[in-house]
């Protein structure tokens, strides 16, 4: 990874994008990583942020960076959905649940600091799915729910940008409304799922304890044929 990153940072942009978007090598980054690890380490986050900005140290980190400095420019806006797609699909674990905190710190701190760190996201298609993803919609700790909140202000700087500074920001306003409702949508679609699995299971093991006499029931209620 470390290596990639070198190579990034000595190509010049146009021949960065033929190379990496043109072949889909950032996709490929994530598939490869997915092979390796079903959990996100702070060591491995640690490289891909440095690449993310192009400060490569020759040192391997395994725990968190320093806080990013308002100097700090993203150099490669597409590692930003390649952390957030890696945290999606890692297993649950105190580690990935800590990325995932120094994730959103750092991209808070680079949007806070920097109007052309904030135009670099905002230029990258439907990074609302992606940053949503990032976010808990049923909170069942304060874990969860701080994370929430962090995502929320992270849409909240983002936005005020978009409608303060870009021409035709207004835009980004509707699409994030469209991707939102779409994506809260289908949580409580697969939560509704969710509680109907449940139920159905718990009448079906009352129905098998009580014997064979009853009518069979299908999940959404009893079979009337």
């Amino acid at each position: 990874l470390k290596v990639l990153g070198y190579f990034l940072k000595h190509l010049a942009p146009k021949r960065k994008t033929e190379i990496m978007l043109g072949h889909g090598l950032f996709s490929l980054l994530v598939e490869r990583l997915m092979l390796h690890a079903n959990s996100f380490t702070t060591t491995t986050y640690n490289v891909l942020f440095e690449i993310l900005i192009e400060h490569i140290c020759t040192q391997v980190v395994h725990k968190q960076h320093p806080d990013p400095d308002s100097s700090v420019k993203i150099q490669n806006p597409q590692m930003l959905k390649v952390i957030a797609t890696l945290l999606r699909t890692s297993s649950s674990s105190p580690e990935t649940m800590e990325v995932r905190r120094m994730f959103l710190s750092d991209m808070i701190k680079l949007f806070n600091s920097s109007r052309e760190n904030r135009r670099s996201l905002l230029q990258c298609s439907v990074w609302q799915e992606w940053m949503l993803s990032l976010c808990c919609f049923n909170p069942r700790n304060s874990d969860e729910q701080k994370i929430t909140e962090m995502v929320y202000a992270i849409f909240r700087i983002l936005l005020y940008h978009a409608i303060k500074y870009e021409w035709g920001g207004w835009r980004v306003w509707v699409d994030t409304l469209s991707i939102t409702h779409s994506k809260v949508t289908f949580e409580m679609h697969k939560e509704s799922l969710a509680q109907l699995f449940r139920e159905y299971d718990e009448k079906r093991g009352e129905e098998l304890d009580q014997g064979p006499s009853n009518p069979v029931r299908t999940i959404s209620g009893v079979n009337r044929d």
